[in-house]
């Protein structure tokens, strides 16, 4: 039984409505019965342009992010931690007097509707939630789902992916950390991941999800390392609490976990894909699956765009995949769980998501890459991702490519425009190559513009269900 207060039906806007939580959180509006309207700046730059169209199609009216979409008078303005004080949609809804909203503050108005399940953590949050998600659709089960990226059997011409509207009593949503936002929920169930240094130091996040499991009601599951970072808080919670600790082992196929004499494997490459699939086995059993069939439906789960993706792979064996990574250990993870894949080298291909990450992660970074980069390997650093601010811009990808360079590593700088070639150039039978960024809504087609480049073939619908979203 739906649960909360029902928010009053009316339009709502949300101001950019093309990330990847804000279109998640508008599809799932559209389907409660809103009128969802929106403004995007890439948008208006003509990039992302798939999306923008799936929305269009769904019913939902975008207009320039210049507070034109305000002259409608919507019931609230929401936003996202992107969008600045003085953005122009934002300055428009304080001078006509519309309340504005944080995503976080109208999602969880949304979502406490129902028995929610909240999955956070630095690491693996996106893909614990859609395993959860697949697993309780797949057996039956009707939950509204929202997600951090695109589950790839949820998205069709029409529908982007990374949302489901659903009639159920759970609800699936990511609990983001990056902003603190995770603090506005109290969920009934969740999950906390790994743990990591990603938008702040250690000691800092690790502060914010003892906050945040403090607010958990009934059931808490987490990793074993994860568990072992939050131990001084555990015992004073009010929640059950469940550390899966999985056997995990690698066979033929690929990893499996061993969880209470239930095999549990996933068709996604990756010890920590493993570990994300203990995590959302515990919980759809905690949930009332039936153990062996919560199994069964993993080992079906498709993947999510941009977490390994495989792209295609050309006649002589080389293939190309394209991840989100874009901290240290997410760069970290992905590179060895390519190589697990791959006959010959790894061709990696990074662009950092901003001056400010870049020049906070470099000395990490170049301890990252020099775990992982093997001597016949090579990186190739794409310019910074920069949409524009007065953000200080002293350290650049070549910076970082000189550095490496000096530490042994075969690395170089490259723009985007001879990306393809410099790419072809270098790899050879046998390779993988590696595209890794976050935040750029262009990189999907960067990844299928190397794989033509190289020969891969890659299917029509493909290509135009994922490019530029």
């Amino acid at each position: 039984m739906l649960r909360g207060t029902i928010m009053q039906r009316g339009t709502l806007h949300l101001i950019g409505i093309g990330g990847t939580g804000m279109s998640a959180l508008a599809r799932l509006l559209l389907a409660e019965g809103y009128r969802v309207t929106g403004s995007d700046r890439d948008f208006d730059y003509g990039r992302n342009q798939v999306l923008a169209a799936k929305l269009s199609r769904l019913g939902m009216t975008i207009y320039p992010q210049n507070g034109i979409g305000l002259l409608q008078r919507p019931q609230e303005a929401v936003y996202s931690t992107a969008v600045e004080e003085d953005n122009p949609d934002r300055q428009a809804a304080r001078a006509r007097g519309i309340p504005l909203r944080h995503r976080s503050q109208t999602l969880w108005k949304l979502a406490s509707l129902h028995r929610t399940v909240a999955v956070a953590g630095t690491c693996g949050k996106t893909t614990v939630a859609a395993m959860i998600g697949h697993i309780l659709t797949s057996c039956g089960a009707d939950p509204p789902v929202a997600l951090g990226g695109v589950l790839r059997s949820w998205e069709t011409s029409r529908e982007p992916g990374n949302a489901r509207p659903g009639r159920g009593d759970l609800f699936v949503f990511e609990a983001d950390e990056s902003d603190g936002s995770l603090l506005n929920y109290e969920p009934e169930v969740a999950v906390i991941g790994p743990l990591g240094s990603d938008h702040f130091p250690l000691d800092r996040t690790r502060k914010l999800f003892a906050a945040f499991a403090a607010r958990v009601k009934d059931l808490l599951v987490l990793g074993p390392r994860t568990a072992d970072r939050l131990a001084e808080v555990l015992d004073r919670l009010d929640c059950r609490v469940l550390i899966p600790r999985p056997e995990l082992r690698r066979g033929p196929e690929g990893w499996e976990a061993l969880c209470d004499r239930t095999s549990v494997s996933v068709p996604v490459p990756g010890r920590f894909n493993a570990e994300n699939a203990a995590l959302a086995f515990t919980v759809a059993r905690e949930l009332g699956i039936d153990p062996r069939e919560a199994s069964r439906k993993l080992s079906t789960f498709p993947g999510i765009r941009r977490r390994l993706e495989l792209i295609g792979e050309t006649a002589s064996g080389v293939r190309v995949y394209d991840d989100y990574a874009h901290n240290p250990d997410k760069l970290t993870a992905a590179w060895r769980a390519v190589r697990e894949q791959t006959r010959s080298r790894v061709i990696g291909i990074w662009q950092p998501h901003g001056y400010q990450p870049l020049a906070g992660m470099f000395d990490r970074l170049r301890q990252a890459f020099g775990d992982v980069v093997a001597e016949s390997d090579h990186l190739l650093l794409l310019p910074v991702y920069y949409v524009g601010g007065s953000v200080e811009r002293r350290v650049h990808s070549e910076t970082l490519a000189a550095a490496l360079c000096s530490d042994g590593i075969q690395a170089e700088s490259v723009t985007r425009d001879r990306l393809p070639e410099r790419t072809a150039q270098l790899a050879g039978p046998g390779d993988s190559v590696l595209l890794m960024g976050a935040r750029d809504p262009e990189l999907p087609a960067v990844a299928r513009e190397i794989g033509a480049a190289l020969g891969c073939r890659i299917s029509e619908e493909d290509a135009s269900t994922s490019a530029g979203g």
